[in-house]
């Protein structure tokens, strides 16, 4: 297993001369999300190039959303679907030579909770003892969409039917 976190999405910061900014280089937000994207695709077409791609599983995803900061704001705040809360929806993408996964996946409110325990299913791991709270987000949930929850630092959140709530648990 390898991991990568890359810090320069995070509010507040901006490319630098050396890297890719976005159009007209106006947006912090828009030029490190951009030259993320393009380093990501430099890998991407090695792997793609690679014997690794027949064999290895590639996730891409976030620890938490983008804060909303008014550059995020100037650029998202009047989508509709838009939720100003640093609890929310995150990329989970999925690259599998082995399993036929659909192409589009609603993980149901599942958080970061679960991201082990699917790829333990993933590598078809199944029944063995382990500490997870989590379960898989490709096993079928209990009826009755059961409350998820999201901590950040001593704050908890609650997550049923795609509304993130803020109350005491």
């Amino acid at each position: 297993m390898i991991g990568m976190y890359t810090f320069e999405t995070h509010s507040g910061v901006d490319t630098d001369a050396q890297e890719l900014s976005y159009g007209d280089g106006n947006s912090m937000t828009l030029n490190t999300l951009h030259n993320v994207d393009a380093a990501f695709g430099e890998f991407w077409q090695w792997f793609m190039d690679s014997p690794y791609k027949d064999n290895t599983i590639v996730i891409v995803t976030a620890d938490h959303a983008h804060y909303n900061d008014q550059a995020l704001l100037s650029l998202v705040g009047d989508a509709p679907d838009y939720r100003s809360c640093f609890i929310n929806r995150i990329p989970l993408l999925i690259y599998d030579p082995v399993h036929e996964l659909p192409a589009r996946y609603d993980a149901d409110d599942r958080t970061s909770l679960d991201l082990t325990p699917t790829v333990l299913h993933l590598l078809d791991v199944h029944d063995v003892r382990n500490s997870f709270l989590g379960t898989s987000i490709f096993t079928n949930q209990q009826a009755g969409a059961p409350l998820h929850v999201a901590a950040l630092g001593l704050d908890f959140y609650g997550i049923k039917n795609h509304v993130v709530y803020k109350d005491k648990l």
